[in-house]
């Protein structure tokens, strides 16, 4: 729960996703999306609200906020297209139980 990009993986990811053609946007409640946005380059949502209306095919949890391990999975299989992809590098959430969600 820190507002810190020095360690982020997230530079690393961006990278090779961009590599691939990926349109990447993202999300931090606890960072300026401005500073985001220059640092590594990526559309960034605003707030809770932006990020819910938000259709994605892929979903990548790069920091364990606090805020994020109250999420529920059915609420993230919502916000994604036809084949949800889900992918907790900080293991947030429990992964058989995301099997099971689909």
């Amino acid at each position: 729960n820190v507002a810190d990009i020095r360690e982020s993986p997230v530079r690393g990811i961006v990278k090779e996703l961009k590599e691939y053609g990926v349109e990447i946007t993202g999300f931090d409640p606890l960072l300026n999306g401005a500073e985001l946005e220059d640092e590594f380059g990526i559309r960034l949502l605003k707030d809770w609200k932006e990020v819910m209306k938000a259709e994605m095919d892929c979903i990548i949890f790069t920091v364990a906020h606090s805020s994020f391990g109250r999420l529920k999975l059915n609420d993230l299989k919502k916000m994604q297209n036809l084949s949800p992809v889900l992918i907790d590098i900080r293991e947030i959430f429990d992964a058989e139980e995301a099997r099971r969600a689909g």
